[in-house]
């Protein structure tokens, strides 16, 4: 919903994180799509910035099933309807996480 100044270097650990717990075969996808060299580069084919869309809004407006995965800066105190949140954001994401991933981060399935 709101643009925010970003630090280069904590969005790069931010991005090597998310890579690092990533199955092989998903960092591979994910990491053919950004480029963690001096500067951050993004495959504009494959990754889009959505900013000044409420997350509670963008399962409304953008096409179902449309991302494998949603990343956000958002604080979760600061969403209007945290149920309305999730609900948009499970119809937007192709992959699923079972609960026990949702425990453990580490199952994924679709």
């Amino acid at each position: 919903r709101f643009a925010s100044a970003r630090d280069e270097s904590q969005q790069r650990r931010i991005y090597e994180a998310l890579l690092d717990r990533l199955e092989p075969n998903a960092r591979s996808a994910v990491g053919d799509a950004i480029e963690l060299g001096e500067e951050i580069q993004f495959d504009k084919r494959r990754l889009r910035a959505i900013q000044g869309l409420a997350v509670e809004e963008a399962g409304a407006v953008l096409e179902p099933n449309s991302f494998e995965l949603i990343v956000s800066r958002a604080v979760l105190e600061h969403l209007r309807d945290s149920d309305a949140a999730f609900a948009s954001m499970d119809r937007l994401v192709t992959i699923r996480l079972t609960q026990a991933a949702a425990r453990s981060r580490r199952v994924i399935s679709r």
